[in-house]
């Protein structure tokens, strides 16, 4: 009799082992050794991503004034980009598309004949007011450096009036500055008192 209440138990328990269900795959995964992830682990990989990312505000002469999250290292071109690109009436010569963005910034982008506004110049970090040349300086001899200092060219108008002149040979007059890219008769007029045409 017991025999067989022996083998009764035997019998029941195998059928036990080959009915028994699969460990569900949730807790196949967290096997020894590999813990899941946890939800501080996850928050610190966020915020190290969003350190990567720098907040402007574009506005002025551009299709879609706005803020725009720009990648580390991005320029002032790809931010006027995000901003649906310079309206019909902007500046190009008056904002330097090649400048690094900054988070936090402001970009305007002024219109043609437009002055930069004072809060503009001042949220600007490497903005520099220039000082202008003491005496008038030689248009056809002069380097980009010494160019930009001329009150309302800069850096980006300074580098297209050498260009110029490197592919067209020296100016006859100033009236031959209205050939260059963004120069206009206000711009040439200005500077008139700053510079002169040698040989």
């Amino acid at each position: 009799m017991k025999r067989l209440l022996v083998l009764a138990l035997v019998a029941v328990a195998a059928l036990l082992a080959l009915h028994r269900p699969a460990v569900p795959p949730a807790i196949a995964a967290m096997a020894p050794g590999k813990p899941a992830a946890s939800q501080h682990s996850r928050k610190g990989h966020s915020s190290h991503a969003a350190g990567t990312v720098s907040v402007v505000y574009v506005v002025g002469a551009v299709a879609h004034s706005g803020l725009y999250r720009l990648p580390a290292g991005a320029r002032v071109d790809d931010a006027i980009r995000r901003a649906g690109g310079l309206r019909a009436d902007a500046d190009p010569a008056a904002v330097n598309l090649a400048e690094r963005v900054s988070d936090g910034e402001e970009i305007h982008v002024l219109r043609q004949g437009e002055a930069a506004p004072a809060s503009a110049r001042s949220k600007r970090k490497s903005r520099k007011t220039a000082t202008p040349p003491a005496a008038p300086i030689d248009l056809n001899a002069a380097d980009e450096h010494a160019l930009a200092a001329i009150p309302g060219i800069g850096p980006t108008l300074a580098s297209r009036i050498v260009e110029y002149r490197r592919i067209n040979g020296p100016f006859a007059s100033l009236d031959e500055l209205a050939d260059v890219a963004g120069m206009t008769q206000r711009r040439i007029d200005a500077m008139s008192a700053y510079v002169m045409v040698g040989s």
